[in-house]
């Protein structure tokens, strides 16, 4: 699948993907920024809300952020819709996230897909790799 680049500031545009979440009582979609430096997938703690899940519920983990920063995270295994497959995926979330968008890490995903990104073009292709 081709996913062309979305703007994400007025000059720029990244890796944005569409992925649904499933809450306790339905699938709730989200755009993502594809994140090949970060290990786990991380949501603002207010996606845990919305999803009906109980955010401390989650295993604590402390990890460290691009500019060397530590954040707390709650790790929660999510089922996630994404490139039309069904997956569960471990889901971090995190008051302390400060980028503007939720983020796509490794873990689960590019077990899964290969993922190659093209800057120059600006889309992002994802392929199935079970």
């Amino acid at each position: 699948m081709i996913f062309p680049y979305k703007k994400i500031s007025p000059l720029k545009y990244g890796p944005i993907v569409p992925v649904a979440l499933r809450g306790l009582s339905r699938w709730i979609p989200f755009n993502v920024f594809v994140d090949s430096g970060a290990d786990y997938s991380v949501f603002h703690s207010d996606v845990a809300s919305l999803l009906g899940f109980e955010l401390t519920s989650g295993i604590k983990k402390i990890v460290t952020v691009g500019d060397g920063d530590e954040m707390t995270t709650y790790l929660h295994r999510v089922r996630v819709h994404f490139a039309h497959i069904f997956i569960e995926a471990p889901i971090a979330f995190s008051s302390g996230l400060g980028a503007g968008f939720n983020l796509m890490g490794r873990e689960a995903f590019f077990e899964k897909f290969r993922v190659c990104f093209n800057d120059r073009d600006k889309f992002v292709s994802v392929t199935r790799l079970f």
